[in-house]
């Protein structure tokens, strides 16, 4: 039987086999060509195949290991079937040369077939080298066509390589020949380019002597080709010198017009233009220009217009000014010259300081036939001198500056100019970020040698401070404070060298930090003297002007009728005062029971018991003065009308600018038990506490019936008034024609502050964008919003509202924004749930402070609309997963191909390509469950892992062979890498640095289990946390930079434009580059990870054990 054949058992068996394998295009191909390998298999045997995989391997003929591999997993194939397998190979990755495909079915023998030995199928594949492309891709003249015969002509040629490698040396053969028909073309220069790079251009200049050229007879223009061929072929090499992708496009041809020579005409041009006063010209003068004309040519010219014209630097358009005649100019010498004048009026022309163009044209209706036409203007710029700033002082006091101090940074700002300066900036520069800017705004201007004082702050909190232990006296760090005015070019200057100043800051290391809680304004309303009976609504103002935040504090207000006993009347809790911020602090006082004609003292008490540490303790009290007078006592009507006065409104709101119209509107209410008859309504002003109320409206009421209010408004000019701070006063029934219940509440005073200019903020949407830009039905959508303030002044807290249309808006989401500086941006981003809404086109609109708690100088501008296109749902497909021996823990992903790398518990490391198959050459067996990864993606491309048993690592990314590994002695918690491909290795008691070939670089002893650590690049430095609440800073070689004793075991970590830190009580907290503890957020339970998004949308993300993820700004503010 054996001889003959199979045996009967057998032969029912399948027998897998390659039976084509085609590479899409053809062999050979260019490096960066896309292959497509396309594999026809069949099963020629009897029966039906089990699941079989199928390997595809590309690899170059002198090399052992594949260069590139796919697997593909296929369910099946019945007898006599086929089936195709395809795979892409991207060649921009692999090196020109000889590649063997070779393709394997069943790899594994999973499949018992008739046949083992023809499973495999190979054919070559052939990568040749990139080639240059040169083209030709512009051919112009200078003069431009046409051109006086005679002219030598300058020839320029741009010549582009859009191949994908560097052109080696090449000709340039430049030919012409009469009209545009057939005809030998003719050379008249040639030249070398020894190269050109990838994507390199080139200008190449040659020039043309027509003189020799033939004309056709009479003809007004007669026409040549001018070709340029590049890299031209010859007889030993037909493609030339540089063979390229393509050797048909490395000729251009243009034409170029030649006419009869004209030097019997007139020929007139311009040849010098003066003015009659020095440059630059002074603010408020005029100017004559002076422009001396020539006629060079072989004829008399006769009556020539020349006109005068002027523009603004920039600008396109002229305009004219001036226009002459001149008789005629000949050509004998002494006849055939003359000067003429233009008068520019610039202040009649109302010209503002600033560069200028003068332009004067001979002949500008081209009424003389001349030999050159093209040569009848001249041009000549001009300044007007208006502003001339000078920074002439920057003071920054004398006292030391500590980190963490406000300092403020003052200098004088003078101008030397004859105009007025209206309106200008000043921006403060720590080294070169600016810090603050001052606005300078009147309507008079600083005038001629008037100074301004220009001041900004500077918290020094965030200025790098690097501290010597062995002398903490010493500075810690210095650097350049420079002033500069008009760093926008708003005003036109001519010496814009004198705009900056610049001094040295030197830095201390930080005083003890302590809040400074003290009060500012103690204010009663109505003001002394008050009647007795009345209350008194007693408000005082609460300033923390310390280094930190102060904590929980107590506020008393207390009255007393010698200054000796002390009696309060109201006590408040305050939570807390941030830094810099004032808090208000208000308490009613009853002063029924209290003596008439007698004087009283009010009393502030701030943080009596001292709950706060402050730099002084000294300053927590102020006391103002209460005069009580006799009650008003009216006879008691039985029934009775009461009017009240309930609220005075200013719109706009204080502060105004000087010259506004400010809206007061008085709310009367009858809250008696009768009808009020006629009463009047009166409104006055004075400056704040001088001199006696003016009138300055008044209004009759005709009546008011009981429970019924009424609004009254009267316009309060505040042109002519002086600058600062006014009362408003409306008093309602001034004569007591209304008998009333209660006469003391029928007058009411606020205070409106009138300033040169206000500026204001422009809230404004910028960008609108949809993450996914067009989701599947039920995906939630992230939209985020850019908002800019372009106002001058920083904006107060304001609303932003998210809405889609059906029929109508339909409000989903909104965002709260504590402010908004000047100048300043922020993205905001909300959630929308698509699984509500029908697959379709949606209009989406963000408002923002829809409710216009802002003032803005623009309230148009602040809504923004796209449109979001909803699909409907894909069916659902079977995903690849894959099972691992153990608990998963650990997920890294190379960026660059997209492959997973992932750690388990049973000592493996698995990789999987981008589409979930298993990557070739994995699993990597490590023996003992892997505690740590990290990827370097760098050369030599490696994945390290970190064992419970002791051991480093090192595998290659695409082949998962084992590079080197280490014995560190002790479980791995936490690896990192850094662009050196130096490995960072954290354990129990030490971090250890090994090189890029597993060999120790340093030891470094910590206290505690070592948790976590990441590589800061730009710092050249590690940060590293611990089990026991310390926090390490290490230089590349070990060294300690500092450290930092949190007190609490740390769980998490992670870097971005600071260090944040999880610990295991809760809390998330801020600790600068140098070591310096900021905010600190508390959340429910411990954390466990943090995540920073570096494109700032919801910048830091908590995970803490309480079952929640948190999103906070970079305040440490809770966002959701």
């Amino acid at each position: 039987l054996t001889a003959f054949g199979p045996s009967p058992a057998r032969s029912l068996q399948p027998d897998l086999l390659p039976q084509r394998l085609e590479l899409i295009p053809e062999s050979p191909v260019e490096q960066g060509v896309v292959v497509r390998v396309s594999v026809i298999l069949g099963n020629v045997g009897a029966v039906r195949a089990g699941e079989f995989s199928v390997e595809l391997c590309w690899r170059r003929v002198d090399q052992e290991e594949c260069s590139g591999f796919s697997r593909t997993v296929l369910p099946g194939l019945e007898a006599g079937a086929q089936a195709t397998v395809e795979a892409e190979i991207d060649t921009a990755d692999l090196t020109p040369g000889r590649y063997e495909i070779s393709v394997r079915v069943d790899p594994e023998d999973r499949v018992d077939e008739l046949d083992e030995t023809n499973n495999r199928l190979t054919a070559e594949l052939v990568i040749l080298p990139p080639k240059p492309e040169l083209r030709p891709i512009s051919l112009s003249f200078e003069p431009p066509s046409p051109v006086p015969h005679g002219t030598t002509v300058r020839i320029f040629v741009e010549v582009e390589n859009s191949g994908e490698s560097t052109a080696g040396g090449f000709r340039v053969e430049f030919l012409y020949r009469r009209g545009g028909g057939e005809g030998e073309w003719t050379p008249f220069g040639a030249l070398f380019v020894p190269g050109l790079k990838r994507a390199g251009r080139i200008v190449l200049e040659q020039p043309f002597d027509t003189s020799a050229l033939e004309l056709d007879p009479g003809a007004e223009i007669t026409t040549f080709s001018i070709k340029v061929a590049l890299d031209p072929p010859s007889a030993a090499k037909p493609d030339g010198e540089v063979v390229e992708q393509d050797e048909t496009n490395n000729e251009i041809i243009a034409s170029l017009g030649i006419v009869p020579s004209r030097l019997d005409l007139p020929e007139l041009h311009p040849v010098s233009l003066t003015f009659n006063r020095d440059l630059p010209l002074e603010w408020g003068r005029d100017i004559t220009a002076t422009v001396l004309i020539v006629n060079t040519g072989g004829k008399k010219a006769e009556g020539i217009e020349v006109k005068f014209y002027y523009r603004r630097l920039g600008v396109e358009e002229w305009q004219e000014f001036a226009t002459t005649t001149i008789v005629s100019l000949g050509i004998e010498e002494g006849n055939n010259s003359t000067r003429v004048d233009g008068r520019l009026d610039v202040p009649g022309l109302g010209l503002e300081p600033g560069s200028y163009q003068l332009r004067v044209v001979v002949d500008p209706g081209n009424m003389i036939n001349e030999q050159n036409e093209a040569n009848n203007e001249i041009v000549t710029a001009f300044f007007i001198q208006g502003s001339e700033l000078l920074a002439q002082s920057l003071e920054l006091g004398a006292a030391p500056v500590h980190q963490g101090d406000t300092i403020t940074v003052t200098s004088v700002i003078k101008n030397l100019g004859k105009k007025e300066a209206k309106r200008f900036t000043v921006g403060f520069f720590i080294d070169d970020r600016r810090f603050d800017t001052f606005y300078y705004e009147d309507e008079e201007g600083l005038r001629q040698n008037e100074t301004v004082k220009a001041q900004g702050k500077l918290d020094t909190t965030d200025l790098p401070c690097r501290i010597d232990p062995s002398r903490p006296g010493d500075p810690c760090g210095r650097f350049t404070l420079r002033v500069f005015v008009d760093p926008d070019d708003e005003i036109p200057e001519l010496d814009e060298t004198n705009n900056v100043i610049s001094a040295p800051l030197v830095i201390f290391p930080p005083r003890p930090r302590k809040a400074e809680l003290h009060p500012t304004s103690l204010v009663l309303d109505p003001p002394s003297p008050v009647r007795v009976g009345q209350a008194v609504l007693v408000t005082a103002t609460i300033w923390n002007t310390g280094d930190i935040a102060a904590g929980r504090f107590q506020v008393e207000l207390e009255i007393s009728p010698d200054g000796q006993s002390w009696t309060p009347f109201a006590v408040q809790d305050i939570p807390g005062l941030p830094k810099g911020a004032k808090g208000l602090v208000e308490g009613q006082l009853i002063t029924s029971g209290l003596a008439p004609g007698a004087s009283y003292q009010i009393r502030v008490v701030v943080d009596r018991r001292d709950e706060v540490e402050e730099l002084d303790e000294n300053n927590n009290t102020l006391i103002t003065a209460l005069r009580l007078i006799s009650p008003i006592v009216p006879p008691i009507p039985i029934l009775g009308a009461n009017l009240v006065l309930k609220e005075i409104i200013l719109s706009p709101r204080s502060p105004v600018a000087r010259g506004t119209q400010v809206q007061v509107c008085a709310e009367v209410a009858n809250l008696g038990s009768g009808a009020a008859g006629e009463f009047r309504v009166e409104f006055l002003y004075r400056p704040a506490g001088v001199g006696e109320f003016v009138l300055f409206a008044s209004r009759s009421v005709p009546g008011l019936e009981v429970s019924r209010s009424l609004t009254i408004c009267e316009p309060f000019d505040t042109t002519g008034l002086a600058l600062g701070s006014y009362e408003i006063k409306v008093v309602v029934d001034p004569e007591n024609r209304v008998l009333e219940l209660d006469e003391q509440d029928n007058e009411l005073v606020r205070t409106l502050l009138i300033t040169r200019v206000i500026p204001l903020p422009d809230l404004y949407p910028v960008g609108l964008s949809f993450d996914p830009p067009t989701p599947t039905k039920g995906e939630l959508v992230q939209i985020c919003v850019k908002i800019a303030n372009l106002g001058r002044a920083p904006a107060g807290e304001f609303t932003v509202s998210y809405a889609y249309l059906l029929d109508d808006y339909v409000q989903f989401a909104t965002a709260t924004v504590p402010g908004l500086a000047a100048a300043g941006r922020i993205e905001l981003c909300r959630v929308l749930d698509t699984s509500r809404l029908e697959p379709g086109s949606y209009e989406i609109r963000v408002r923002v402070d829809p409710d216009n708690r802002v003032a803005e100088q623009n309230e148009t501008n602040n809504e923004l609309s796209g449109y979001l296109t909803i699909i409907a749902p894909f069916p659902p497909t079977a995903q690849p997963v894959l099972q691992t021996g153990g608990p998963v823990r650990l997920l890294r992903l190379d960026p660059r191909t997209g492959a997973v790398y992932i750690g388990s518990e049973d000592g493996k490391l698995y990789a999987l390509e981008r589409g979930g198959a298993l990557k070739a050459g994995f699993p990597f067996d490590a023996v003992s469950p892997i505690r740590a990864l990290a990827l370097d993606t760098g050369a030599p491309r490696a994945v390290y892992l970190g064992t419970a048993e002791g051991k480093l690592h090192a595998v290659r990314l695409e082949t998962g062979r084992e590079i080197c590994q280490a014995d560190l002695g002790g479980e791995v918690r936490t690896l990192g890498v850094d662009k050196f491909g130096n490995i960072y290795a954290g354990l129990t008691g030490r971090v250890v640095s090994l090189s890029s070939a597993c060999e120790t670089r340093w030891e470094f002893a910590a206290v505690g289990e070592v948790r976590a650590l990441v590589v800061n690049e730009p710092r050249d430095a590690i940060y590293t946390i611990t089990s026991t609440g310390l926090v390490y800073a290490l230089g590349r070689d070990g060294t300690l930079e500092w450290q930092l004793d949190l007190q609490s075991p740390l769980s998490a970590l992670a870097l971005g434009e600071a260090i944040y830190i999880g610990m295991e009580d809760g809390r998330v907290l801020e600790v600068s580059s140098a070591g310096r503890p900021g905010w600190s957020f508390t959340a429910g339970g411990g954390i466990t990870e943090i995540a920073v998004d570096i494109e700032r949308r919801d910048p830091i993300y908590a995970a803490s054990s309480d079952g929640r993820l948190y999103s906070l700004d970079l305040a440490g503010r809770l966002r959701w």
